[in-house]
């Protein structure tokens, strides 16, 4: 295996068993499985004291769109791709999605399920921020 395949390996382990990405990966999961545009704006838990902290659902949805699941909406001009875009509450610029491999994303939702609760920012060392272990 190269150092690439296992550094890609290695990201996808840490990334896809966090358990506050986990439950974040089935609320994008199940607004892009409506078949709709969307953007994190439309997430359940939107927000950042819903969520784990700022930065999660942002952080699957461009997993996911690395991974193939997702696509970027948006229009070409002049052979350039110019992405869609709406604003956060913060009024900062966010980028619209639509489901790309609806295969990937039915297994995907298969292995981790339904949400399972509140989410919990995760610490160093498996420990959450209450100093639970994880």
């Amino acid at each position: 295996m190269s150092k690439s395949a296992t550094d890609d390996a290695l990201i996808h382990q840490l990334f896809y068993k966090n358990a506050a990405i986990r439950e974040m990966v089935v609320h994008v999961l199940t607004v892009a499985l409506r078949g709709e545009e969307f953007s994190a704006k439309d997430l359940p838990v939107h927000g950042e004291e819903q969520h784990g902290g700022p930065g999660i659902a942002g952080s699957v949805i461009r997993q996911l769109k690395h991974d193939g699941i997702l696509a970027a909406v948006g229009t070409f001009f002049d052979s350039a791709f110019c992405p869609k875009i709406t604003y956060n509450e913060g009024g900062n610029k966010i980028g619209v999605y639509r489901l790309a491999n609806r295969s990937l994303a039915l297994t995907l939702m298969e292995r981790h399920g339904k949400p399972r609760g509140k989410y919990e920012q995760l610490g160093l060392f498996g420990t959450s921020e209450a100093g639970r272990p994880s």
